[in-house]
């Protein structure tokens, strides 16, 4: 990773955004070499599949 990297993620403004200074599924997903564990652990729990989760187990309509 090089400084100017860094610098231009930055300037971006996207890490003010998120937690931790970046956000896996944005810019800052370039950073990242490796997750140990759980990727739904390291990114949350996707609402929208959720969603789609539970209106196709009929659990909600």
């Amino acid at each position: 990773m090089q400084n100017k990297e860094i610098s231009k993620y930055v300037d971006s403004l996207e890490p003010l955004n998120c937690a931790g200074g970046f956000a896996l599924e944005g810019k800052g997903g370039k950073f990242i070499e490796k997750i140990d564990g759980c990727f739904s652990n390291v990114m949350g729990l996707s609402l929208p599949w959720l969603r789609k989760e539970l209106l196709e187990e009929g659990i909600m309509a």
